[in-house]
């Protein structure tokens, strides 16, 4: 099996100014874009967890199901478990 997905638009900030739903990341559906707020993380893991969390909101959108951010938050961490 094989699953390829196009690149996807990472944006970064380094401040708190950014409207965000999120203090750490956002994945924005509408464009595909992901945002990652670095002046909200601490360590390096926190990072990579939140790329990752947003990054399988992606996959869960590439799907065509319609899920609610809830629905996605409650299969998310079951899957980086």
């Amino acid at each position: 099996m094989k699953v390829e997905y196009d690149p996807f638009e990472i944006r970064i900030v380094i401040d708190n100014e950014t409207n965000t739903s999120c203090n750490f990341g956002e994945y924005t559906p509408h464009d595909g874009s992901i945002l990652l707020n670095l002046a909200s993380m601490e360590s390096r893991e926190v990072f990579m967890v939140t790329l990752i969390h947003e990054i399988l909101h992606a996959a869960i959108d590439d799907t065509g199901e319609n899920t609610t951010e809830k629905q996605d938050h409650w299969v998310i961490p079951r899957l980086m478990s």
